[in-house]
Parts: structure tokens; C-alpha cells; sequence
């Protein structure tokens, strides 16, 4: 009985809300720097790259979906400000979640073409 539960609720079994909301959950317990961590930037990065990498992927498979091609690109740019503001406000954190995130820094400094 515990094995049919286990795979009743495991994540592979889930719909596609489901699992951007443990990717999610999952980034914002990688990012915290404390533990009810919500609103630093690194966190709001992190949850954005993993609305992004979603986006872009539903994107793929629908490219006539021009509402969210609009709003992924609206979604890039705004991690693109928090960025920003995180290089201004602590530069070794900014270099440190860059690398966390797999982010090239081009990516933030220079204007972004989809």
C-alpha cells in the first residue's frame, strides 16, 4: 500500500503545474538566505529562471502562442532588473548566484534578443 501511494503522488505523475510549483518551491529553498526567505533578489531570480526555462519550453512547442512570447519576454526582462539591482546593491552576491543560476553576465548587462 505505501509503494502504490508513493507512485500515486510522486512528481513524474503530476501535471505541468504541479511540478513548476515544486521547481519553484525547490529554487526558493536553493536561493534563501534564511529560512522564510522570500523577497531577496536572489530568490526572485531564481523562481523567475525557473518560470523562464518553462515558458521557453511551452513556447517551443507552440510558437504561434504569441501572448506568452510576449510575456516570457516581459518575465526576462524583469529578472534582467533584479539582477541589475543585485549587482549595484552586493556585487560578490550577484557573481555568486549568476553562477548558481548558470547565467552568463552578458545575459544581464547587454539587451536581450529572442
Amino acid at each position: 500500500i505505501a509503494e502504490l501511494d508513493r507512485r500515486l503522488t510522486a512528481l513524474e505523475n503530476g501535471d505541468i503545474n504541479e511540478i513548476t510549483f515544486m521547481n519553484s518551491k525547490e529554487a526558493s529553498r536553493a536561493f534563501r538566505r534564511f529560512k522564510g526567505d522570500g523577497g531577496s533578489p536572489e530568490v526572485q531570480a531564481a523562481i523567475m529562471t525557473v518560470r523562464i526555462h518553462n515558458m521557453h519550453n511551452h513556447i517551443q512547442k507552440h510558437k504561434k502562442d504569441k501572448h506568452n512570447y510576449r510575456r516570457l519576454r516581459i518575465l526576462i526582462h524583469k529578472r534582467q532588473a533584479i539582477l541589475k539591482y543585485l549587482k549595484k546593491a552586493a556585487p560578490e552576491r550577484y557573481h555568486v548566484c549568476l553562477d548558481r543560476l548558470g547565467l552568463d553576465p552578458r545575459v544581464i548587462e547587454d539587451e536581450i534578443v529572442i
